[in-house]
């Protein structure tokens, strides 16, 4: 059975919730790269991901969820 867009989106905000990189998130969304980069551009525009880097002139990007965590 094929997930759903919602649902893939919901894999990746969870996962992304205390900050991770872009390996984490497709190994826990059980995604590929190519999807993977497709989602995230798109919840970076909505404002729902942002990119944080760890150190300047870091390669790694980390990906942390933008949202507000209910209580």
């Amino acid at each position: 059975m094929r997930r759903s867009r919602f649902d893939i989106i919901v894999d990746i905000l969870t996962t992304s919730i205390e900050g991770v990189n872009k390996t984490k998130i497709v190994y826990d969304a059980n995604l590929n790269f190519k999807v993977a980069k497709e989602y995230l551009d798109f919840l970076i525009e909505a404002g729902l991901l942002e990119e944080i880097s760890k150190s300047i002139g870091s390669t790694n990007i980390t990906f942390q969820n933008n949202t507000k965590q209910p209580r």
